[in-house]
């Protein structure tokens, strides 16, 4: 129970951070809280409160409390407002029309409004001027820089360190699979490790390497363009994380994570970039060595139409998610307008139903029997609200490129927590919105960033 201690004192240390200083603990945690995995948790019993969800409900909590003496917090209407009320539309029909107790719904509706539209409306607050971007900036590179060491550990030795201490020292239900790690079993695809680093499982490592990986390297982007006549030492730590994150993408040796880092590359960079000669080139030497020296990582690829190849891996395949669609889609076809209930696919599982949709690996795989056509359609108003709203301040081509990334991600390794990949747009959108040059060429800074959120 060392673990739940340790939880139950990360609770404390945050509370009375919030309280002596409201915004940066929230500005903190937003990144800090990736170090902790469902395992790790204040409460096991059922139902089980992860520390992450602690800690999301504190800063909520002392938000209600503190939030009329708080200072300098955003005083513009939340962003994400209109699709607020689109998603509490779409997850309150599913529950109140399905067929599974509406008790078995509470935890995952509530644990997924806290961690998603909670937060994000907590980082909408707090990053009001240029210090609180730094802040938070600075936090994020500490923590992806923790991160990836963790990973690159894993590979030197082994083992995981950090996830064996949380292992032998916490309790275990399985049928909740709140961790995938095992000690002394390190997960192998094709030869490569697949490292966990502080995450439960690859994947969220992947994909969160990808979000990060394009925050930190806009955010360095931006600070190489305004100080451009006066480069600082700074600016060069962030390019290293950028390189640090693009290691820890291939340590996850995930499929999602190497096809949206491909994508965010065409965000990032120009699209000349990637087709003159030079680059042409170097990437046909790259592919050439891949042939050569590391036959079997292009595995990744083959596996997903040889089931042989996909079983060695750990993999699945096309013809496994055709499976798993056609088991999704009988779930779906019992209620496809609302969907069967928030949590109906566990909940049906742990009835021995609906068996083939395993861990409905595809955001599709879960919207449509859970929330029916009206959650697909709240699904997709969000990409197109975010395209819409935020690519004035973020670039259309790199809004349009990110947005495509993590739209592939969540559709071949699930949905995730939003927070995950629309903090990062909300970071960007508002610092560069504090750069943004009036008609007298002068910077305004705490105007145009409030202005840019309610126009």
């Amino acid at each position: 129970m060392l673990v739940q201690y340790f939880a139950i004192f990360v609770v404390a240390v945050l509370l009375v951070f919030a309280l002596i200083d409201y915004k940066k603990a929230v500005l903190f945690w937003l990144t800090a809280k990736l170090l902790f995995n469902n395992q790790i948790a204040v409460k096991y019993t059922s139902p089980g409160i992860a520390l992450v969800i602690a800690g999301d409900a504190l800063l909520f909590l002392v938000y209600l409390w503190k939030r009329k003496k708080v200072e300098n917090l955003c005083d513009t209407p939340f962003l994400l407002n209109p699709i607020l009320g689109l998603y509490l539309f779409s997850f309150s029909i599913s529950v109140f029309l399905s067929d599974i107790p509406i008790s078995s719904q509470v935890v995952p509706f509530v644990k997924y409004f806290l961690s998603g539209f909670c937060m994000l409306f907590l980082a909408h607050k707090v990053l009001n001027d240029k210090e609180d971007v730094v802040f938070f900036m600075r936090v994020c590179a500490a923590v992806s820089v923790l991160i990836i060491l963790l990973a690159i550990s894993e590979n030197i030795l082994g083992t995981n360190v950090w996830l064996d201490f949380v292992y032998f020292n916490s309790p275990h239900d399985f049928s909740e699979k709140r961790m995938f790690y095992l000690p002394g079993v390190m997960n192998m695809r094709y030869g490569l490790i697949r490292a966990y680093s502080f995450f439960s499982f690859q994947v969220p490592f992947g994909i969160a390497c990808v979000c990060l990986f394009w925050l930190v390297n806009m955010y360095y982007r931006k600070n190489m363009e305004i100080n451009a006549e006066t480069p600082n030492k700074t600016d060069s730590f962030y390019f290293v994380v950028c390189l640090m994150l693009a290691m820890g993408v291939l340590m996850s040796n995930t499929k999602q994570a190497y096809i949206g880092f491909v994508i965010v590359l065409f965000s990032i960079y120009p699209l000349r970039t990637f087709f003159n000669l030079k680059s042409l080139f170097l990437f046909a030497v790259i592919v050439c060595l891949v042939i050569v020296y590391a036959e079997e990582y292009l595995n990744n690829f083959y596996s997903l139409f040889d089931s042989d190849l996909a079983e060695e891996g750990g993999g699945s395949t096309v013809e496994g998610r055709h499976t798993q669609f056609e088991a999704a889609k009988l779930l779906f076809l019992r209620n496809p307008i609302f969907g069967n209930g928030i949590g109906s696919i566990a909940y049906y599982q742990s009835k021995g139903l609906f068996l083939d949709i395993l861990g409905a690996e595809g955001s599709y795989l879960k919207i449509l029997p859970e929330r029916g056509l009206i959650g697909v359609v709240a699904y997709l108003s969000l990409y197109i609200y975010m395209y819409k709203k935020m690519r004035t301040h973020v670039g259309t081509k790199e809004l349009f490129f990110y947005l495509m990334a993590t739209f592939l991600m969540e559709f071949s390794g699930g949905e995730k927590d939003m927070s995950i990949w629309i903090l990062p747009l909300i970071v960007i959108s508002k610092y560069n919105s504090l750069f943004h040059e009036t008609e007298n060429s002068d910077y305004d800074k705490r105007k145009n960033i409030n202005d840019f959120f309610v126009n």
